[in-house]
């Protein structure tokens, strides 16, 4: 019998046929050494209709291999088995789609208090002060943070926040073991650090222009009168920044410039309660 005949038989493509030949699922009794041609025996549609089964009962290629050489009885204890399978996934997506709403109104609340924060920061910054003859550039940079959120950040991958308040009680996220002591990793080299300062201005204009193509990471660790405005002075200084990669050239990220993350901490836990601040560069 031909492919193209018993593809009639069994109702299905001869393409399908082939395919099942290419996975060994149903192979053809002959194939004629000089045209290529498949033949196969009709007694091979009983198979077939086995496969045909399975595979629409959602069995797996190698799950099917498995059970073709089984008897009907071990192949109705393997669909007891799918159907209890199947029945526990539709609940875990019934459950899902109950709890889709509360989740998405809650993150959407996450994400106003987000923004509600930082932009309670940014009102309470003294930028003068802050950032000495710059405040101009940074205060309506700190009005796009506060009112759009569109800092150019799109260079970096992830921001870790160890600790940003003092009285936060939030779970902390565990660092990645390639971000755990990044100052003293071997991997990574400290570009520029400062230790002690009291405001922005005290070091971020000795921070020179920065090569592209590289890989930062910028840590900063903030005493009790700094803390409280952490994530807004970290939106600021990694704008500022961006623009330092950008060089002589203007275009921000440029090459394959990427800011790996920040880590933010409460210098308190320190035991010093100094401010402090590391870029770091990763060693190629």
């Amino acid at each position: 019998m031909t492919i193209k005949e018993f593809a009639k038989l069994v109702g299905c493509n001869p393409q399908t046929l082939r395919y099942y030949d290419h996975e060994n699922l149903l192979k053809p009794v002959k194939v004629d050494e000089w045209t290529g041609y498949r033949y196969y025996d009709e007694n091979q549609a009983v198979t077939f209709v086995k496969i045909k089964n399975l595979q629409k009962a959602g069995f797996k290629i190698d799950e099917v291999k498995a059970l073709l050489n089984k008897d009907d009885r071990a192949i109705y204890e393997a669909f007891d088995r799918k159907i209890k399978e199947e029945e526990a996934r539709l609940q875990e997506i019934k459950d899902i789609q109950k709890s889709y709403r509360t989740e998405m109104e809650d993150i959407m609340e996450k994400i106003k208090e987000y923004e509600s924060r930082i932009a309670n920061e940014v009102a309470n910054l003294d930028f003068k002060a802050e950032f000495g003859e710059d405040y101009e550039k940074f205060e309506a940079l700190g009005k796009k943070v506060a009112h759009f959120f569109d800092v150019d950040l799109s260079n970096i991958e992830e921001i870790h926040i160890e600790k940003y308040h003092e009285d936060d009680e939030e779970e902390i996220e565990i660092e990645e073991p390639e971000y755990q002591d990044i100052i003293n990793n071997p991997d990574w080299e400290v570009l520029f650090e400062k230790h002690g300062w009291k405001y922005v201005k005290d070091f971020i204009n000795d921070i020179g222009p920065l090569p592209a193509g590289e890989e930062y990471f910028v840590k900063m660790a903030f005493n009790k009168d700094k803390i409280a405005n952490a994530m807004s002075l970290q939106s600021l200084i990694l704008s500022e920044l961006s623009d330092r990669i950008a060089g002589n050239g203007g275009k921000k990220g440029a090459g394959d410039t990427k800011m790996i993350g920040t880590e933010i901490t409460n210098s308190e836990d320190t035991g010093d309660g100094k401010n402090h601040f590391w870029l770091v560069r990763k060693r190629k």
